[in-house]
């Protein structure tokens, strides 16, 4: 995509720190939930990751890719 070294550091740096501050915010929901409902609400976020795209009307095509890139990224960090 030819970003410029600063760019790709500052998404790098963006990235660690959505992931440490996700951690400690929801972290703790698979002890509160249970381990077996997070997983089941991850391969469900998945699934209607890959329907989003099939199911999508016309008007939402070039929104569809996002919304299922959103359900696929919940569901993978659930």
């Amino acid at each position: 995509m030819h970003f410029e070294v600063l760019t790709t550091t500052v998404i790098y740096a963006s990235y660690a720190g959505g992931v440490l501050l996700a951690l400690l915010a929801f972290g703790r929901w698979s002890d509160a939930v249970g381990r077996r409902p997070m997983l089941l609400a991850g391969v469900a976020c998945a699934l209607a990751s890959a329907a989003v795209i099939e199911a999508a009307p016309p008007s939402w095509r070039d929104r569809a890719p996002a919304v299922a890139t959103v359900a696929n990224i919940g569901g993978l960090g659930s």
